[in-house]
């Protein structure tokens, strides 16, 4: 969907067909930004645009490497020689991690922190040279124009977007008709990424998306 076409049903929703109380670069500005929030928050198989797979190569006694520079979020576990390492949220992380969330101080982990991957334990001899993959979402790129260009979201996403900037656009009128309207997109918003979220988890067959 190109960003004419997402900012065009924003107006619909706010009812301001031409700039008038929102400029257009001040809807661009949220697209762009709540974008990224959909790409995290939906469940990435809408997304697969936004899917790729890293291979790092690890060296022996070195735990934490650089993420990509377009990296978003990590998608499931890292694999090295073979073997899971499951992740763990950094506020997890313990010398002994807590049996509680089905971790044990054997269990190899990775995480994520300061814009790099940590692997526990620390790669040795026997990985040195070898590749850890791991999956992740890109961040999607800005859009550059109106016209030329389609985001890297699908179109079930960029509705999504629409929701949330047409809220947000809402809230910026003090009047209690633009509030409650802002409140219905938000909720609408929120219902319709848990509803998708738990038909990705449920549904067995491949899910169609629209690029």
């Amino acid at each position: 969907m190109k960003r004419s076409e997402i900012r065009t049903k924003i107006r619909y929703n706010i009812r301001e067909t031409t700039a008038q109380v929102w400029a257009n670069a001040e809807l661009n500005y949220w697209i762009n930004d709540v974008q990224k929030e959909v790409a995290i928050a939906l469940h990435p198989n809408y997304n697969p645009k936004l899917i790729q797979i890293k291979t790092q190569v690890v060296s022996t006694g070195i735990a934490s490497y650089d993420l990509p520079s377009d990296f978003l979020m990590l998608i499931g576990h890292a694999d090295l020689n073979s073997e899971s390492y499951v992740y763990t949220p950094p506020n997890l992380v313990r010398p002994v991690i807590l049996d509680e969330y089905g971790y044990t101080a054997s269990t190899k982990i990775c995480y994520i922190r300061n814009n790099e991957i940590n692997f526990h334990p620390t790669p040795t001899s026997v990985e040195d040279g070898m590749g850890a993959f791991y999956t992740y979402l890109t961040t999607p790129a800005d859009f550059s124009d109106d016209a030329t260009t389609d985001g890297e979201l699908s179109d079930l996403a960029y509705n999504l977007v629409v929701d949330k900037v047409s809220g947000m656009a809402l809230m910026k009128v003090d009047s209690e008709e633009s509030q409650l309207l802002a409140k219905r997109f938000f909720e609408k918003y929120e219902f319709d990424i848990r509803r998708l979220n738990e038909r990705a988890i449920n549904d067995k067959g491949a899910i169609k998306t629209s690029d």
